[in-house]
């Protein structure tokens, strides 16, 4: 039996309005969320756009930043944060998850065609992602890899995607995408080790054809290896860069030193 409402709608239960997801840690009684600032900066970009009166910066950082734990999750607990801003209101959801750093087996990701709208703002809209993720896990993949009408590729169904040739080149698509905030993290820490990150067009075959090595970004999941993509096998960690990047990418955000020096 359906559910009666007998409050309006808000614009984004019909998909209008801007979302932030991020990882918060439980530390020393206090939600603890490291990339706060950076997710707070896309959200004030995109708000260009979408023009909400309900965005306050201040009211937010204050709000997550001294928020009651009262003894609802444990020390070190991770929690999902969601923002989400409409033309009605803004307000953030939290929820404990399991621990995303655990070592766990690399990914297998489907190639999908589809294409979200407004592929560079993080909206309310999420069906598109949705659907293609259902996709890909009826087939017995773990997420589903975007691949847009020219045959490129473009991102994870939630995450955005790299790739390895075999000299080491690090790959990732340059436009039509999320400007997701680990993936600039990737991209930064790849350059401060010397090693350029090419952004463009690349197309499903080429990938398949010259990957060695691949994984998938997001700020839930840090950095996630893949071990193939569609029928394509990848090798596991060759180059030593994807294991290195997701253990630097912990260390700098939830280790117990930076955790509170990131969110003093």
């Amino acid at each position: 039996m359906a559910e009666i409402l007998e409050e309006p709608l808000t614009s984004d239960c019909l998909g209008v309005g801007l979302l932030e997801t991020f990882l918060a840690r439980v530390d020393n009684g206090m939600l603890r969320a490291p990339t706060l600032e950076r997710h707070l900066d896309r959200l004030e970009k995109a708000n260009l756009i979408f023009r909400s009166r309900h965005l306050s910066r201040e009211e937010l950082r204050a709000q997550i930043a001294g928020y009651d734990i009262g003894g609802r999750w444990n020390e070190g607990e991770y929690l999902k944060v969601r923002i989400v801003l409409s033309s009605d209101r803004c307000r953030f959801q939290l929820a404990a998850i399991p621990d995303p750093f655990l070592p766990g087996l690399p990914i297998k990701v489907k190639p999908v065609h589809a294409e979200r709208p407004y592929p560079d703002l993080k909206t309310c809209s999420t069906f598109v992602s949705w659907h293609a993720n259902r996709e890909a896990q009826e087939s017995g993949f773990d997420e589903a890899l975007l691949i847009d009408s020219g045959d490129t590729v473009r991102e994870g169904a939630w995450s955005n995607f790299f790739w390895l040739n075999e000299a080491n080149g690090l790959h990732t698509a340059g436009s039509m995408v999320l400007p997701g905030v680990t993936r600039d993290w990737v991209i930064q820490s790849c350059e401060q080790r010397g090693l350029r990150v090419s952004t463009g067009d690349f197309s499903l075959q080429h990938v398949t054809a010259n990957a060695k090595e691949a994984f998938v970004c997001s700020a839930l999941r840090g950095i996630v290896p893949v071990a193939a993509i569609g029928s394509t096998e990848l090798q596991e960690n060759v180059s030593g860069l994807v294991a290195e990047l997701r253990a630097a990418y912990i260390e700098q955000h939830f280790s117990a030193q930076n955790l509170r020096e990131r969110t003093r």
